[in-house]
């Protein structure tokens, strides 16, 4: 057992010390709709990648929106279509198993946007996936989804001045949230292309409605605040959710210790009391690693197997009296291929806002 051990905490520190350079290399997947050609997926790190006659005018623009935020590449899908519009279930089925950070896709009418919002949602409540959609007025109070609320989008394109649908538009967004570092935010990010939209009436309202959207300042096109459309909080979905800079930390861990407990302990290892000890080991050495500008170091970082779950485990598959156990006796029990662990720790956040008193 001794033998395996180092590689969980070689393959933790490869993950940690490359955690910041990997936050600004995101994956965005375009779902379009085209039938210039028929190859379904298609992989791009740059414009020149692309062939322009691949795609559809507006589709080849969309793509080299999406590029414009310099993520680490791009996934076009051609969506699988029916009638006039997407077969959202076939399409579904199409990106579930595709690794990506965010998505987008301008083909959607209002009520398949609406479809995708709750699939999105529900991947990262159930299956825990990174996956965030950038969608047009989805109002879907998630951290897995980006209600993009700006219209009338105005832009100069290959020296043209064009409009721009904003559904065209999350392309860009996706783009740009790929390509932003973890140790940023998107907040006031200047959109350089834009020369005109409809602003908002009410920024401030709009923003506390978890709306998405983008200000001029009397000098350039910004995104107002990088939030998502979280609105409401609880204790499984807490505020800090409402920020896309909070989210994409928190998926980037979470997928970092799932890759690793599947690469390094998933049918290699036995379901002992010790070696779960090792596993919970390794995760608070990683986020100790992850360092000030992930982790928040005034706070403490807590890592344990999860004496909750294995109780109610032992009591509901064991039936098993816990009552009289000691919290080290619960958490040495036989969980069968079972592994529960909580974490308590707090991100760091960009800085955005600012109070200054000046005394005269």
């Amino acid at each position: 057992m001794g033998l395996g051990l180092p590689s969980i905490n070689i393959e933790f520190h490869k993950k940690a010390v490359s955690f910041i350079a990997r936050s600004e290399r995101g994956t965005v997947l375009l779902l379009l709709k085209d039938a210039t050609k028929t190859t379904i997926v298609n992989t791009y790190t740059t414009i020149a990648d692309v062939v322009k006659e691949d795609w559809t005018a507006e589709n080849f623009r969309i793509i080299d929106l999406c590029l414009m935020g310099k993520p680490n590449k791009v996934i076009a899908v051609r969506a699988v279509v029916k009638e006039m519009g997407i077969n959202v279930d076939e399409c579904k089925q199409l990106i579930e198993n595709l690794d990506f950070d965010w998505f987008a896709a301008p083909c959607l009418s209002k009520d398949e946007s609406a479809l995708f919002a709750s699939y999105f949602d529900t991947q990262k409540k159930k299956k825990y996936k990174k996956g965030k959609a950038v969608l047009v007025d989805q109002a879907a109070d998630s951290p897995a989804v980006v209600n993009f609320a700006t219209n009338n989008i105005s832009i100069l394109y290959k020296g043209e001045v064009i409009t721009i649908k904003p559904e065209d538009y999350t392309a860009r967004i996706a783009g740009l949230l790929a390509g932003v570092s973890i140790t940023e935010s998107s907040t006031y990010k200047v959109l350089k292309e834009i020369v005109d939209i409809k602003q908002s009436a009410k920024p401030d309202d709009d923003i506390n409605a978890g709306k998405f959207i983008i200000i001029f300042d009397g000098e350039k096109f910004k995104i107002a605040r990088g939030v998502t459309s979280l609105v409401t909080a609880s204790e499984e979905v807490p505020d800090d959710f409402k920020k896309i800079k909070i989210v994409e930390a928190s998926d980037m861990v979470r997928n970092d210790i799932k890759s690793t407990f599947e690469n390094q302990y998933v049918g290699k290892r036995n379901n002992t009391y010790d070696n779960k000890q090792i596993f919970v080991g390794a995760i608070h050495s990683y986020l100790t690693e992850l360092g000030e500008k992930v982790i928040d170091k005034d706070e403490d970082i807590e890592v344990s197997i999860d004496t909750s779950w294995v109780k109610k485990y032992l009591e509901k598959e064991r039936k098993k009296d816990t009552s009289q156990m000691s919290e080290i006796e619960i958490n040495k029990s036989n969980t069968g291929s079972h592994l529960a662990i909580k974490a308590r720790f707090k991100f760091v956040d960009a800085m955005e806002d600012l109070t200054m008193g000046i005394e005269m």
